[in-house]
């Protein structure tokens, strides 16, 4: 990526988020966080909030992808399933709104801790883990 990308975050809370964030500065480049979506507090489950909103973060990555250069970060827990699961139930959220799964040009990036966030958040401060 170069540092003129524009990086939209959808995840299902500030751990997500510190995480995503963490993972771009490790990158050593200068990317700009242009919107971050968080699933709302006391509003239902973080991964129905992320799988809902998957569909319209993406269809707005697309329509602009060959205006600006840009990427879409997803985090969304495992919650006890097996990750391939959680991911396909993400990808077919597209499928059943007629936007279709993700290419694998496009710069989306789909992160599914299947465990504790924090210990991922371990690993990019450096830890061993």
């Amino acid at each position: 990526m170069s540092r003129n990308v524009q990086v939209v975050i959808l995840c299902e809370d500030r751990q997500h988020e510190a995480f995503a964030r963490r993972f771009l500065e490790r990158t050593g480049k200068d990317i700009r966080v242009q919107r971050v979506e968080v699933s709302p507090k006391g509003r239902g489950a973080g991964e129905q909030f992320v799988r809902e909103r998957f569909r319209k973060e993406l269809a707005y990555y697309r329509a602009r992808k060959h205006r600006v250069e840009q990427a879409l970060i997803v985090l969304i827990d495992a919650d006890g399933r097996d990750v391939a699961a959680r991911m396909e139930q993400v990808e077919s959220s597209c499928s059943s709104e007629g936007e279709g799964r993700r290419q694998a040009d496009e710069r989306v990036a789909i992160f599914v801790p299947a465990r504790n966030i924090e210990t991922w958040l371990a690993y990019l401060d450096g830890q061993t883990v």
